[in-house]
């Protein structure tokens, strides 16, 4: 019971889940726990059970131990290969946390036949506790870097392929004045090569999928035309107001990383939502701010941690940074981001604030 309700508290307190499903696990562990004791007690012949269980040798405890103990991991490996997702990187560097238990039974087996100083195999076990929470946190960070990377590793494929398009869009804006001067000169001698040469441009530009000019600035369009295309197949609304505002000073990268995570995370909300809405609008406030506001449907109140924003999926790691990638690329721009939800609507909103920026960029 004790190792049950430990195991739930951790659970609660370090991994930010529910408790009942703290609560499942916490107890998954405990059977575990129980099932390879009662086999390695019935493998190893080792006869304890309640009558004797103060009696027992210290070669039958430390065999009951170390054996109960491995078959507890091997259960633990087992359940996690079966339900384990998308990430390799927790069972490769886990394995960290089954050599270090064995060099600690070591380490006791051999202060015990060196020394009978209770106040040295006291310092042990401590020592030995140590290194094992040590090595536990240091573990706990690779895997959290690990799955960093990965998140950056997609987020910079969705770019490469968003600023594809966007160089793709600017060659063919920037070589028309000279399509056009071929063009009047090919009309003037003959209207057949003309008409090739305008299907060429056309099917460069569809290769665009119909990217529609939402604003003054051509990397936001690619975001938008793109996300109200998925929109659309997922039987989403998307609503956006006219843009008024100018949105030039948005460097390409920066474009995809704001619009891009704040629609995605409208869009995981709507999927899970009986409603599904989303609906965006860009307007200048006293011609010094430039007010991006998003508002979508949602079912689930969102999950706040120390004051952050959270993921409700399962994989908090790898899904939960997309807030943070935008605060990180308004930076730049000294924007501010803020959100509310409105329990009785069921309605999230994201509000960024930028200060007017004149500064002319070509995008």
């Amino acid at each position: 019971m004790a190792f049950m309700l430990l195991n739930t508290a951790l659970f609660m307190s370090c991994f930010y889940i529910s408790g009942r499903t703290a609560v499942f696990q916490g107890t998954i562990l405990t059977v575990l726990s129980v099932v390879g004791e009662l086999a390695a007690n019935h493998v190893f012949r080792l006869g304890i059970d309640t009558n004797n269980v103060l009696a027992v040798s210290a070669a039958q405890s430390m065999i009951f131990t170390i054996s109960g103990k491995s078959l507890y991991l091997i259960g633990i490996m087992i359940l996690s290969h079966l339900f384990r997702k998308d990430n390799k990187y927790t069972y490769i560097y886990s394995l960290l946390l089954l050599a270090i238990p064995m060099i600690t039974v070591v380490m006791l087996i051999l202060i015990v036949k060196l020394s009978s100083s209770t106040y040295l195999q006291f310092t042990m076990c401590i020592l030995c506790t140590l290194t094992e929470i040590i090595v536990f946190v240091i573990n706990q960070n690779i895997i959290a870097q690990n799955f960093e990377i990965e998140n950056l590793k997609l987020q910079l494929e969705k770019n490469e392929k968003n600023f594809e398009d966007y160089m793709m869009l600017k060659h063919l804006e920037h070589d028309m004045d000279e399509h056009l001067d071929a063009l009047y000169s090919l009309i003037d001698r003959d209207n057949t090569q003309a008409k090739d040469y305008i299907r060429s441009i056309k099917s460069e530009k569809q290769k665009l999928t119909n990217i529609i000019d939402y604003t003054d600035n051509a990397m936001i369009n690619i975001v938008l035309s793109k996300k109200m295309s998925e929109c659309s197949e997922k039987g989403i609304k998307f609503s956006l107001d006219p843009v008024l505002s100018e949105l030039k000073f948005f460097e390409g990268m920066d474009a995809v990383t704001i619009f891009s995570n704040l629609i995605n995370n409208a869009i995981e909300s709507c999927e899970n939502s009986s409603e599904k809405k989303i609906y965006m609008k860009i307007y200048t406030v006293n011609k010094n701010f430039v007010v991006i506001k998003t508002e979508n449907s949602s079912d689930k109140k969102p999950l706040v941690i120390d004051g952050k924003l959270k993921t409700h999926k399962s994989n908090e790691r790898l899904h939960g940074m997309g807030i943070n990638n935008i605060k990180q690329a308004l930076k730049k721009y000294n924007g501010t981001l803020s959100w509310s939800y409105d329990e009785q609507m069921k309605r999230f909103c994201i509000m960024i604030t930028i200060q007017h920026i004149n500064k002319k960029t070509d995008v």
